[in-house]
C-alpha cells in the first residue's frame, strides 16, 4: 500500500471502486483505516479514497504534536487536490467524524455530502459521558475509572492494547463471536495501533473542543447514522448533531453500538447506499475482463524477452507500432533487488509521463510501490539511460493528462473499465545521467 507525500507528511491512502468520490475518514485517535475496511463493500457505488490521519496507522514523517484540526483538515484537502477532485462526500466516523466536521466548517466548497458515523460534536460525550454511562450500565469502579483515563489521555504507551481489550466489550450492543469473525475477515487484524496518538489528542486536542455552536453553517446534506447502544456518543449526541446541522436525517440502528457496520450491517450498508449518489461507472465485459487478465500473464513471462529486445534495438523495436516505450527499473521495496519493465510513457518535454494501468488489473503494478517508496529510477529510453525522479500528478494536472493519455492511446480506456481501481498517473524528470 503507497505511501504517497502530502505537504509535509506521508500518508498511507488507497483508492478503491468506481463512481462519485467519498473520503473515508478512521476512528481513534491511533487507529487507521482498516478499521473501516468492512466500507469496501460499497465500492461497487463509490470511489471510496481510504487513508491513515498523520500520526495515525501506517503513515509517517510527522510528529504528534502536529497533529491538530488545520493539520488534520488541510491533510484531507491537499490529498483531495492531489487526486484530482473538485469535491467529494466526506465520511467520518467516531473521531474521524470530528475531523469530518473540521474538515466542512473550513472547506465546505469542497464537502458534496458528508455521512458521520457514530461521532459527536463536542468532547464532553467521551471525555465525562462515557465514563458516566459505563458506570449507569453496572461495570465496576476500576473499570469507570479506566474509561476515563483512556479518553482523556492518562494512560501510558504499554498500557493501551490491554486496556483497549479490557473496555472492548463496551463497543459493542452484545459481544459476539460472529461480529469478531465479520471484523478479522473484513481486514481489522492488519490495524496497526499507535498510543501517542490517542494520548496526545486526549490531553491536548480533545479538551474543550466543541463546534456545537458552528453546526447550523454546515450546508452539505448530512446523514448521520450511529448504533443506539454506543456508550461513548449515544443517540442524544446524534440528535444534537442532527437538530444543529440543517440538511441532516438521523438514523439510529438497533441492536449496534460504536461499530454498527459490525453488528447490523444490512441496516447501516442500506442506510448508507441510499444516502451515497448512485452513479457507478461502466463496467467491461467478462469475455473482455478474461482477455485482460490472459494479456497481463502474457506479459509477465514474456517481460524478460520485452527487456532484451528494447536494448537490443534501442528501444526501436516499439517505435514499428507507433508507440514510444521506455524500460523502468525500480528498487524492490521489500527484495532490495533492482526490477525492470516496459512501459508505454507520453511525452512532456525532457519528462516522460506513464500511468499505473497494470493491464486494468485489480491492483496497482509493483513498480508503483517501489516508486512509492523511494521517487527514484533508472530509465532506458532511445538508447539513453538517465536517473529519474517519480512525481505523481492530481488534480487538474492529472485530468488533463489522463484525456490526453486516452487520445493517444484508447486501450487506456479498456484498462479503466475491467476495474474499479483509480490509476495514478506519473511524470518521471530527468535528474542526471547515472
Amino acid at each position: 500500500m503507497p505511501l504517497m507525500q502530502i505537504r509535509d507528511v506521508s500518508l498511507i491512502v488507497e483508492v478503491v471502486g468506481s463512481g462519485p468520490p467519498v473520503l473515508v475518514m478512521h476512528g481513534g485517535p491511533s487507529a487507521d483505516h482498516w478499521t473501516l475496511a468492512a466500507l469496501r463493500r460499497c465500492a461497487d457505488q463509490a470511489t471510496l479514497v481510504f487513508y491513515d490521519h498523520r500520526c495515525n496507522g501506517r503513515s509517517e514523517g510527522a510528529p504528534v504534536s502536529s497533529m491538530t484540526w488545520d493539520n488534520l483538515t488541510a491533510d484531507a484537502d491537499a490529498l483531495r487536490e492531489r487526486l484530482g477532485f473538485d469535491r467529494w462526500t466526506v465520511l467520518g466516523h467516531s473521531f474521524g467524524g470530528h475531523v469530518a466536521l473540521e474538515y466542512a466548517l473550513r472547506y465546505p466548497g469542497r464537502v458534496a455530502q458528508l455521512v458521520l458515523v457514530d461521532t459527536a460534536a463536542d468532547s464532553r460525550w467521551s471525555q465525562q459521558n462515557a465514563p458516566r454511562v459505563l458506570e449507569e450500565r453496572g461495570w465496576p469502579p476500576a473499570k469507570v475509572e479506566l474509561c476515563r483515563r483512556w479518553f482523556n489521555g492518562a494512560i501510558e504507551p504499554r498500557e493501551a492494547f490491554r486496556t483497549l481489550m479490557t473496555l472492548g466489550p463496551a463497543y459493542y450492543h452484545r459481544p459476539s463471536l460472529i461480529t469478531l469473525l465479520r471484523e478479522v475477515l473484513g481486514g481489522s487484524w492488519r490495524t496497526k495501533l499507535r498510543p501517542e496518538a490517542l494520548i496526545f489528542a486526549g490531553q491536548h486536542l480533545m479538551p474543550g473542543w466543541s463546534i456545537v455552536d458552528r453546526l447550523a453553517e454546515i450546508r452539505a446534506p448530512t446523514l448521520v447514522v450511529a448504533g443506539v447502544s454506543d456508550f461513548i456518543f449515544p443517540p442524544a449526541a446524534q440528535r444534537e448533531l442532527a437538530a444543529g446541522i440543517p440538511q441532516a436525517r438521523l438514523r439510529l440502528i438497533e441492536g449496534a453500538g460504536h461499530e454498527p457496520w459490525s453488528e447490523q450491517p444490512a441496516a447501516f450498508f442500506a442506510a448508507l447506499r441510499a444516502f451515497l449518489p448512485k452513479a457507478p461507472a461502466p463496467r467491461s465485459s467478462r469475455l473482455e475482463r478474461l482477455k485482460l487478465l490472459v494479456h497481463r500473464k502474457l506479459d509477465r513471462h514474456l517481460s524478460p524477452l520485452g527487456v532484451w529486445l528494447m536494448r537490443r534495438t534501442k528501444g526501436r523495436v516499439t517505435k514499428a507500432f507507433e508507440v514510444n516505450a521506455l524500460l523502468l527499473t525500480t528498487r524492490g521495496r521489500r527484495s532490495g533487488r533492482d526490477r525492470t519493465v516496459v512501459l508505454q510513457y507520453f511525452p512532456d518535454g525532457e519528462a516522460m509521463v506513464i500511468v499505473a494501468a497494470n493491464d486494468g488489473g485489480s491492483r496497482h503494478p509493483g513498480w508503483y510501490f517501489n516508486l512509492a517508496r523511494s521517487q527514484r529510477a533508472i530509465v532506458e529510453v532511445d538508447g539513453r539511460r538517465l536517473a529519474v525522479k517519480a512525481e505523481e500528478l492530481g488534480g487538474e494536472s492529472a485530468t488533463g493528462w489522463w484525456q490526453r493519455i486516452l487520445a493517444a492511446a484508447p486501450d487506456y480506456e479498456r484498462y479503466r473499465r475491467a476495474t474499479t481501481r483509480a490509476f495514478p498517473i506519473l511524470r518521471l524528470s530527468p535528474e542526471s545521467r547515472p
